[in-house]
């Protein structure tokens, strides 16, 4: 779904219009953008052009998106699926012991082409097992059998495009009926649709102790708009953090990653995690290299004061998370490629890389084109 406002370049114009074919063949997710993002792509394309911005490889593919395939793509590299228990499949990822991942929702406002979770939710749309109340209900009844776990995740989709009264359903039943102590909500509707964040709105996130995790992934997505949705959110007393991938052509470049925390930070808003791109389906065209990633990472350490690089690396996986220091070294497979490995609580764990000639950076011209 393309807002009819949207101009679309001429390089690129063929691929976006074959792409949702495509990809219902290949299991990814259409096209999808809001009219609040697409004025900022609009802006972006009058400047460099299409198919090259880092906003505009957000949310429509450049005519690399289905050029390049690497070894050790797969549909499902985080083991969502694998992590789900079988009674509440599609509806709940235990991989942690004290929390959960609930998926309310399979929308989003806008379609991410870096998505990670694409096969998951091209699977899962126009597809509905259970219906809201009957999800919230068995995790209701799953967090009852395991005390254990103090923290419940809603993700999806992006749980702030439910209508409020079901989000609230949600946060509701959890407080009073499961009694779970931690809420977090992880969205990217600040930067695709931040007109979400009304006053009632940020007042119930506030009421529930919802601990609100944006995924601004380019300091350019934060305009004055989305600041005073912060400033809102803030004065309802809401938590705010943010997460982001490490992705080529959008964000691989010291100075972005300088200009993005630091502008959070003044915005009081903790970046908790800078994370590695899975190696899924055609993901490609936004991969880096191990090697680069952790030269980025060393940069950022070495160049910038702690409150802008207080903020951690991590590479997600089916065990769980890993960091640059649990990095133990290469291995070739048979066909020439490498293979990261590292070692979490004894177990180790393999990452497809990237291959470095293909780890072209993105440009400091072009990814900072309003500097």
């Amino acid at each position: 779904m393309i807002p009819r406002s949207l101009i679309i370049p001429e390089d690129t114009k063929l691929v976006v219009a074959g792409f949702d074919e495509a990809a219902k063949r290949d299991g990814l997710l259409p096209i999808k953008i809001s009219d609040f993002y697409a004025k900022k792509v609009e802006e972006e394309v009058r400047v460099v052009g299409g198919g090259m911005g880092p906003l505009y490889r957000c949310v429509l593919p450049g005519a690399d998106r289905f050029a390049s395939r690497v070894s050790g793509e797969v549909g499902d590299f985080i083991g969502d699926k694998i992590n789900m228990p079988e009674e509440l499949r599609d509806v709940l990822i235990w991989k942690y012991d004290d929390r959960v991942l609930f998926l309310p929702t399979d929308n989003c406002a806008s379609n991410c082409q870096y998505c990670f979770r694409t096969a998951y939710l091209s699977d899962r749309h126009g597809s509905k097992p259970f219906t809201l109340e009957e999800k919230v209900t068995k995790l209701i009844e799953f967090l009852g059998e395991h005390p254990q776990i103090e923290e419940v995740i809603l993700s999806g989709g992006d749980p702030m495009v439910m209508a409020p009264k079901d989000l609230e359903m949600i946060l509701r039943r959890l407080k009073e009926e499961a009694h779970v102590q931690h809420i977090r909500i992880h969205s990217r509707t600040l930067v695709y649709s931040p007109f979400v964040y009304t006053e009632a709105c940020c007042n119930m996130l506030a009421k529930y102790r919802v601990r609100l995790v944006h995924h601004i992934a380019h300091p350019y997505e934060i305009c004055d708009v989305v600041k005073e949705h912060i400033k809102r959110l803030h004065a309802a007393g809401v938590r705010q953090y943010n997460q982001f991938p490490l992705l080529r052509n959008v964000n691989d470049h010291i100075d972005v990653l300088k200009e993005l925390l630091i502008e959070l930070d003044e915005l009081g808003i903790r970046n908790l995690s800078i994370f590695a791109p899975d190696p899924v389906n055609f993901s490609s065209p936004f991969r880096i290299s191990l090697k680069r990633q952790f030269a980025l990472m060393d940069e950022l350490n070495w160049t910038s004061p702690a409150w802008v690089q207080s903020t951690r690396y991590a590479l997600d996986n089916p065990a769980g998370k890993v960091r640059k220091e649990d990095f133990v070294r290469f291995e070739k497979n048979p066909d020439g490629s490498e293979i990261g490995i590292f070692i979490r609580k004894g177990k180790e764990i393999r990452y497809p890389d990237f291959p470095e000639e293909l780890d072209v950076p993105g440009k400091r011209k072009i990814l900072l084109w309003k500097n």
